[in-house]
């Protein structure tokens, strides 16, 4: 399967990665609008012209920052394809995808508020449509795959893979917010860990 060219990630020195994260973390709690350049270099300990000497603007450093992260993604989902079983396929991809959201809550943070806009003037939407929709259609075929085995699914596809895609993060993340809508229904008893039970939700939908 012909995949996309990846950014040379050794072009991006460990001091702009840090400054990379800083920025993602600002813009996860504060919003694109509510953070400024001097706010990110104040939390880096640089000053503003060292900011925009590297990055040439907020927008740049936001779009650079999706791009960066997308990449990680795209590459941890190609090692779905050595899996050879589309059940294993699926878990491989569960598995990367819900690492993904742990390693990088910020920026998933940032990737569903974009979600959830109906235009946005900072982002360049193909960013996320090269990647994202990518692991959609990844998403795709395997339960595509497991239908054509001989599986008695009857599900939507594309709404599961789409489920998936903008559940698993909505509930990873929120796991750890006052606004948890899982303890609004069941209170905070003790119960299976929220990883375990998105896995059984899906796996639930896929086998017979």
């Amino acid at each position: 399967m012909s995949r996309k060219q990846y950014i040379d990630e050794n072009t991006i020195t460990a001091p702009l990665l840090a400054l990379l994260g800083i920025a993602e973390e600002l813009f996860a709690e504060q919003g694109y609008a509510g953070t400024t350049i001097r706010q990110i270099a104040g939390a880096a300990k640089v000053n503003s012209a060292t900011v925009n000497y590297y990055f040439g603007s907020k927008e740049a450093l936001y779009n650079l920052i999706f791009t960066l992260r997308l990449q990680e993604l795209s590459k941890a989902m190609d090692t779905v394809h050595f899996c050879t079983e589309n059940l294993d396929k699926f878990e491989m991809f569960l598995n990367q995808y819900i690492s993904h959201i742990q390693s990088y809550k910020n920026f998933h943070k940032l990737l569903l508020r974009e979600y959830s806009l109906l235009s946005s003037q900072e982002l360049d939407s193909s960013i996320i449509s090269r990647h994202i929709f990518d692991n959609l259609k990844l998403l795709q075929q395997i339960v595509t795959g497991h239908q054509s085995s001989g599986s008695n699914l009857k599900i939507d596809i594309t709404l599961f893979c789409v489920n998936v895609i903008v559940l698993t993060p909505r509930l990873v993340l929120e796991n750890r917010s006052p606004f948890n809508l899982i303890d609004v229904l069941e209170g905070t008893e003790s119960k299976l860990p929220i990883i375990q039970r998105i896995k059984k939700y899906f796996y639930s939908q896929l086998c017979d």
